[in-house]
């Protein structure tokens, strides 16, 4: 079992996007596979069990026929030369940007750290439980989820495909590990950029650490909740903005094309993501980058509509249909009616959202103050920051207004906030353009050595009998807590 679930996260996570870069002739680094490579592939997985279930195709020798034929197309089929997207000429560091990227990288080793130990847990959280998982248990049986409520299913398509690959529904590990671990494309993004991005290196570091804060401080990000992810997406579509720079002519209007895909992701996570198909183009033009052609424009527009209405469109017609509901009620129900009643409260919950508990009063009055003065100076070095200052505040006017019965519907606004407050240090101690040495390039082989060894040590001292009374145990744990439960499986087909 543990060997058909770390091919499931090889599916999940690397070789349809793989397969994309190949035949787009888009070289593997480490920066293009967080950015590229993973992002697509989690797009990609989602067309694909949209494809396979509404005939009922999505069953587990399908797909390790899939898995079959990406990884054929890897080895056996020639493509092109493969060109950079991103830069691949490290710098060396300097003053200051050995500190900012120091805690940077310690804040991600942190970050890490706790996902790790949430390893070997089950899903217990009452959404993911009863929402998430119980959708990805309907995908996993071959058929579209019932009162889905107009959710993108992104996060429950990624739930499933584990369940599949190893052809039973009580083990959780691979499931929750693969929705949890998505937050790390864009923590990887940031910190992979630091040899080459001199000019970035602090404002990225100070992004890289207000992305893993806000997001620890407002949702569970190792909970299975839809909304880290959603967070993580946003951060990836703004990064790739910031960061890709193909180096050839020819390639100069791809960014906006492969951009329309990652804003279509954002789109089927969770519906505040459809926000980014209209955002990634008004930010392109923002950004200073070389204007692209007007048909890469409508290209990216065409493709991130259709990713969007692949899904949507379903919904739309099982509403009109009364196959489905629309979730709105249920969620006014959730908030005070009153609009005066309801501001003073989410402005409470909002500060106990940014600042610790323990915080004092001085304390807090002082951390605004800097939240202030770092959005002043990134906007004064920044025209673009003051897009990223204006979409935080209009989201967070929007959670107060609308969805403060929840803080983690402010994921929306953390990308937006971190890259913010990490423009305040855009150009600190930088100014070293002196090449520094290269240690050889990023090969594959080592990872795929890792990989290997860490599949099959766990087939070896975790079989299928160990995982499935851990996870029962586990399971039983929390039901006796009065905690939410996985519900009945409606079965998967070997």
């Amino acid at each position: 079992m543990f060997l058909s679930g770390m091919l499931a996260i090889l599916q999940i996570f690397y070789l349809p996007g793989a397969v994309f870069a190949r035949f787009s002739s888009i070289r593997v680094t480490p920066l293009s596979y967080f950015l590229v490579v993973g992002p697509l592939s989690l797009l990609l997985n989602h067309a694909i069990t949209l494809l396979l279930t509404p005939g009922g195709f999505n069953h587990r020798p399908e797909w390790f026929a899939v898995a079959a034929l990406e990884a054929a197309l890897l080895v056996f089929v020639p493509t092109g030369r493969p060109r950079d997207f991103f830069r691949t000429d490290p710098k060396r560091f300097a003053g200051i940007e050995r500190v900012f990227c120091g805690l940077a990288i310690l804040a991600s080793l942190y970050f890490l750290t706790r996902w790790m130990k949430s390893w070997g847990t089950v899903i217990h959280w009452t959404d993911t439980a009863l929402s998430w998982n119980r959708w990805a248990l309907e995908w996993a049986a071959s058929t579209l989820p019932t009162i889905s409520r107009f959710y993108p299913q992104m996060v429950a398509m990624v739930l499933s495909i584990p369940y599949q690959f190893t052809g039973q529904t009580e083990v959780e590990f691979f499931s929750l590990s693969a929705v949890t671990g998505i937050p790390f494309l864009a923590v990887g993004a940031m910190v992979s950029a630091f040899p080459f991005y001199p000019e970035k290196r602090a404002s990225l570091s100070v992004a890289c650490i207000a992305f893993i804060y806000f997001l620890n401080r407002i949702s569970v990000p190792f909970s299975g909740y839809a909304d880290a992810p959603l967070a993580a997406v946003v951060m990836i579509v703004l990064l790739f903005l910031m960061l890709a720079e193909p180096q050839e002519e020819a390639d100069r209007d791809r960014p906006i094309v492969i951009g329309g895909l990652l804003a279509g992701l954002a789109a089927v996570t969770k519906q505040l993501g459809v926000l980014m198909i209209p955002l990634f183009p008004l930010l392109f033009l923002l950004s200073g980058r070389p204007r692209a052609g007007r048909s890469a424009f409508i290209k990216s527009a065409a493709l991130s509509v259709v990713i969007a209405g692949s899904w949507y469109g379903i919904k739309v017609y099982d509403l009109i249909t009364s196959r489905d509901q629309f979730g709105l009620p249920g969620i006014v129900e959730t908030v005070p009616l009153g609009l005066l009643e309801r501001i003073p409260g989410a402005i409470e919950r909002l500060d106990q959202y940014l600042i610790p508990g323990w915080a004092t009063r001085p304390l807090r009055l002082a951390a605004y103050g800097l939240l202030v003065l770092l959005a002043g100076v990134s906007v004064r070095r920044e025209k673009k920051a003051l897009i990223h200052l204006l979409i935080a505040l209009a989201g967070t006017v929007f959670w107060i207004l609308v969805a403060s019965y929840d803080s983690r519907n402010l994921s929306l606004v953390v990308p937006f906030l971190a890259l913010l407050l990490g423009g305040a240090a855009n150009g600190s101690g930088a100014g070293t353009v002196e090449s520094a040495k290269k240690r050889g390039s990023f090969r594959t082989g080592y990872a795929w050595v890792f990989f290997a060894v860490l599949a099959l040590a766990g087939q070896m001292f975790l079989p299928d009998g160990v995982l499935i009374r851990q996870q029962k145990a586990g399971r039983e744990e929390w039901i006796k807590a009065g905690a939410a439960f996985l519900p009945e499986a409606p079965g998967v087909k070997h």
